[in-house]
C-alpha cells in the first residue's frame, strides 16, 4: 500500500501465477560513496540527502509467465520505486534508486557527481546490466521455465538505442556492463551443465539439429577443440539463436 498523509493513494498487487520477479542488491564501492558524500555536502548537488552514506542499491527485474513460458513485456517502463513514463525498450520492467525528475515522469539525466564526468544515474544503471546477466542465470537454473524463453529477456540492443535515442548514453551504459560479465561467467546450457559464450559453437546451417550428425561428429568433422554445442532443445529456438548471433565468436559460426 501506498499511504500519504494517512490516506491510502494506491494498493499495489502482484500475481506470482502471473509475474516473475528478482531482486538483486549490490554494494556501492567506497570512491563512489565518498564522492555522492561530497556532492551533497556541497548543498548545491540535485542528488537528495537521502543518499548520503549510500552503501548499497537494490534493482528489480519483473516480467510475466505463461507456466513454464517467459512472456517478455511490450513498452515496458522504468520504476524508481514509483512508475515513470520512462522506456528503454527493454523486454523487462526494471526497479532501481535511480532518480527520477521531480514530475517523476522520467529519469533525471543530469545528476552529475562533483568531478563533472561520473553520472550517478548511470553508475546505477552499470550495476544494473550487472544484475541482468544474473537474474537471467537465476531463471535458467531454476528449471522452472522453458530455456529459449529466458533468452527473449536478452534487449536487442541496437533497437532499442534506435527506438529510444533519447537514452542511449543509458542504454550503452546498461549493454556494456552486461556484456562484460556474459564475456567472463558461463551461461549457455550444454550437456556437461553450462559454458560461457564465446566458447559456443553455432550450427547455423542446421547439420546436428536434422540429424545429419552427431554432436560428436560434427565437432570432429569441423575440427573444433574445447568447445561445446548448446542444449539440442535450444538450437532451433529462435531467441536464443538472436542470442547467438550477437554473442557467439564468428569463427564458431
Amino acid at each position: 500500500k501506498v499511504v500519504i498523509g494517512g490516506k491510502e493513494v494506491s494498493l499495489c498487487q502482484r500475481n506470482n501465477e502471473e509475474w516473475v520477479v528478482n531482486d538483486y542488491e549490490k554494494d556501492i564501492d567506497y570512491d563512489l560513496q565518498a564522492l555522492i558524500n561530497k556532492t551533497i555536502d556541497t548543498g548545491r548537488s540535485r542528488i537528495p540527502e537521502k543518499y548520503k552514506d549510500f552503501d548499497a542499491t537494490r534493482v528489480s527485474f519483473a516480467c510475466k509467465h505463461e507456466g513454464s513460458i517467459i512472456k517478455p513485456i511490450e513498452d515496458a517502463i522504468l520504476y524508481c520505486y514509483l512508475p515513470t513514463k520512462a522506456s528503454w525498450g527493454f523486454p523487462f520492467l526494471m526497479n532501481s534508486d535511480m532518480i527520477p525528475k521531480g514530475d517523476r515522469n522520467d529519469i533525471e539525466t543530469e545528476v552529475l557527481l562533483l568531478d563533472d564526468e561520473t553520472n550517478f544515474n548511470e553508475e546505477l544503471t552499470s550495476i544494473a546490466g550487472e544484475r541482468l546477466f544474473y537474474w537471467l542465470l537465476e531463471l535458467l537454473a531454476s528449471r522452472k521455465y522453458e530455456l529459449g524463453s529466458v533468452f527473449s529477456l536478452v534487449p536487442n540492443f541496437d533497437k532499442c538505442i534506435k527506438e529510444h535515442g533519447d537514452y542511449k548514453d543509458y542504454i550503452l551504459k546498461f549493454k556494456d556492463s552486461f556484456e562484460k560479465v556474459l564475456d567472463k561467467k558461463n551461461i549457455v546450457p550444454v550437456k556437461k551443465g553450462i559454458a560461457n559464450v564465446n566458447y559456443i559453437v553455432y550450427d547455423t546451417i542446421g547439420l546436428t539439429t536434422s540429424g545429419i550428425m552427431t554432436d560428436e561428429e560434427f565437432l570432429e568433422f569441423a575440427d573444433l577443440e574445447d568447445v561445446y554445442l548448446p542444449l539440442p532443445i535450444l538450437r532451433s529456438n529462435k531467441s536464443f539463436n538472436r542470442f547467438l548471433k550477437n554473442y557467439a565468436k564468428k569463427d564458431l559460426t
